[in-house]
């Protein structure tokens, strides 16, 4: 349990790469809105939502130790289906599942991660480098 007692929000927890993400955090002991303990309905592309869904995790559990947002927006140009994609030459010939989407997503949570600032992580197989 890396993440005992941390609290962290994750937008887009209720279904899909979100709801394996929030499962992922809440085995490393994570606390806060992917264990229930905060509901807002909160829209990523607002910032007043945002501001809301912050300020009631701070009113409700006194602190707030990571956020993610992982909210299906759409991604125009990806493949829609995984054999479109094993037509495309990716270095690991296979899309990516939510869990390795998810074990970053906690790895970037976690003390052993500190030095990692203002990158972009693309946690596609090589599909962005195709």
């Amino acid at each position: 349990m890396r993440l005992k007692d941390s609290v962290v929000v994750i937008a887009g927890a209720g279904r899909g790469i979100g709801r394996v993400i929030a499962l992922a955090f809440a085995a490393e002991g994570a606390a806060g809105a992917l264990a229930g303990a905060v509901a807002v309905r909160a829209d990523v592309t607002r910032s007043g939502d945002m501001r809301a869904l912050v300020e009631q995790t701070l009113r409700d559990l006194g602190r707030l130790d990571g956020l993610v947002t992982c909210a299906g927006l759409g991604t125009p140009g990806l493949p829609s289906d995984q054999d479109e994609a094993l037509r495309t030459p990716v270095p690991q010939r296979r899309m990516i599942e939510p869990e390795e989407i998810a074990n970053v997503a906690v790895f970037l949570a976690l003390p052993e991660s500190a030095g990692i600032t203002g990158q972009a992580l693309n946690v596609d197989g090589g599909f962005v480098m195709s």
